[in-house]
């Protein structure tokens, strides 16, 4: 084989850095997302225990808003 071809440690050194400084990057991304997708689902939790005030809320506002109409018509109605 000639020198032209020859693979030593030394040409392959930058390579092995890139590699390994590569592979530093990976985990330290593939961390990331499972910290984001952690935090992600307990978000979801927190949504899931929030709905169910939400939805009582809503049907007060709903029913708040409908005592306000007949309220209203009822003003007016005794205006007249």
């Amino acid at each position: 084989m000639s020198k032209r071809y020859s693979f030593t440690t030394e040409a392959l050194s930058p390579f092995r850095r890139l590699l390994e400084q590569l592979q530093t990057a990976v985990g330290l991304h593939s961390d990331r997302i499972k910290n984001l997708e952690s935090r992600n689902e307990e978000l979801e939790a927190q949504i899931r225990q929030m709905l169910p005030r939400l939805e009582r809320v809503e049907q007060e506002n709903r029913d708040l808003r409908r005592i306000s109409g007949i309220l209203r018509g009822s003003l007016s109605s005794s205006g007249d």
